[in-house]
């Protein structure tokens, strides 16, 4: 499964960045394939029968980072869902970190497939 977009994609023409991956990690640049937009919207990530609920952070046309109750182990595949009705995204991911903020809430970050 792809990412299918229920509402046009925006335009990333221009949105890339040179900075090598090892020169980024250590000077705090970002390191991203593609700019983040700030997106709180509820979401879901599901993994076979189970349906975790999420809280959707920010949104890139390489990934997501969400907050959830649950850990979820970096390398889980899943598919995500964000928002809902005419403007809901649905794609296939890779959750890539997940880190404990709080009691019970979790930050992950997922890239799609």
């Amino acid at each position: 499964m792809s990412l299918q977009w229920h509402d046009p994609p925006a335009d990333t023409t221009g949105m890339t960045t040179t900075t090598p991956r090892s020169e980024a990690v250590s000077s705090g640049i970002e390191r991203r394939r593609s700019p983040r937009t700030s997106m709180i919207l509820p979401g879901a990530l599901h993994q076979g029968e189970s349906k975790t609920p999420v809280l959707t952070l920010d949104l890139s046309k390489h990934g997501v980072g969400f907050t959830t109750t649950t850990e979820i182990p970096a390398g889980t595949r899943c598919v995500i869902e964000i928002g809902s009705g005419p403007r809901r995204m649905i794609g296939e991911a890779t959750t890539i970190r997940s880190q404990k903020i709080a009691p019970g809430l979790y930050r992950s970050g997922a890239e799609f497939c």
